[in-house]
């Protein structure tokens, strides 16, 4: 009867995962974090500060790990569709 009650729960989750991969939202494969970074500009208040908050994208191309940084305008968006793939 165990057997049958997990395998009901497998097949129940599998199709729930199959929904979400066949919807029209998008998925970020890769990790989006926020990071503090340095501009370089020597009269910027971020020289005596911790930096300004900037959003990337890590991913894996091939077996190389790579870094994007996100436009302004796109954080919310690829922080949304990193959340989703990780569900």
């Amino acid at each position: 009867m165990a057997v049958v009650s997990e395998m009901s729960r497998l097949h129940r989750e599998r199709r729930r995962l199959i929904r979400l991969l066949e919807s029209d939202q998008e998925l970020a494969v890769g990790s989006v974090s926020t990071v503090s970074r340095k501009c370089g500009n020597p009269r910027c208040r971020c020289v005596a500060g911790p930096g300004h908050l900037q959003t990337l994208f890590l991913y894996k191309d091939g077996k190389k790990r790579r870094c994007k940084l996100v436009r302004r305008a796109d954080e919310k968006r690829m922080l949304q569709a990193s959340e989703r793939y990780r569900q």
